[in-house]
């Protein structure tokens, strides 16, 4: 529901249809103005406006921003790779974190209906988003599949965690300072 109200932080996407949580009166002046005063990595906050509010101007701030995080926490350490790959693979979890495909196999709806019962979808675990394979990332950014599977997987799903992560701790943070729970 918070993510809800990011929304009326893109003037594209506000809507006169109140918020079903009894929160319609709060505009985007007011959603931005708690996102200020939450005390975040600017990089989270950022984050937050780039996958739901769709503000598509912070996405070089949210790649730096990653990138830097990225740089000095877990990857000082790994030498061998090509310039830029570090940049590329945080690139690369920003656009499948904020953009996340639809689950081809229920059309993203978690469920089917097969003889009057709901069953889970196998291929995205009832979630209705779809599973990008190892190979698709590594030709994303230019590496051997097997390369990929030895070196980058692991670190790359760390990448998806630190945003996973970051998106949380705003989402919450928000909830509670407009709530003040």
């Amino acid at each position: 529901m918070i993510a809800e109200l990011l929304s009326r932080l893109n003037p594209k996407a506000t809507t006169l249809q109140p918020v079903p949580s009894g929160v319609g009166y709060l505009n985007g002046h007011d959603i931005a103005n708690a996102l200020g005063k939450i005390d975040v990595p600017v990089g989270a906050v950022n984050l937050v406006r780039l996958k739901w509010a769709m503000q598509e101007n912070y996405t070089q701030d949210v790649h730096v921003s990653l990138y830097a995080h990225v740089m000095s926490e877990r990857f000082r350490k790994i030498h061998g790779h090509r310039p830029g790959l570090v940049f590329d693979l945080c690139r690369l979890a920003v656009s499948e974190f904020c953009q996340p495909t639809v689950c081809l196999s229920c059309g993203g709806r978690k469920q089917f209906l097969s003889e009057n019962l709901l069953i889970k979808c196998d291929a995205c675990k009832g979630t209705g988003i779809g599973r990008v394979s190892k190979s698709s990332r590594a030709r994303a950014v230019g590496v051997e599949r097997m390369t990929w599977s030895r070196y980058w997987d692991r670190e790359y799903l760390q990448i998806l965690s630190v945003l996973d992560g970051w998106n949380g701790t705003v989402l919450g943070e928000l909830k509670s300072r407009i709530y003040g729970s």
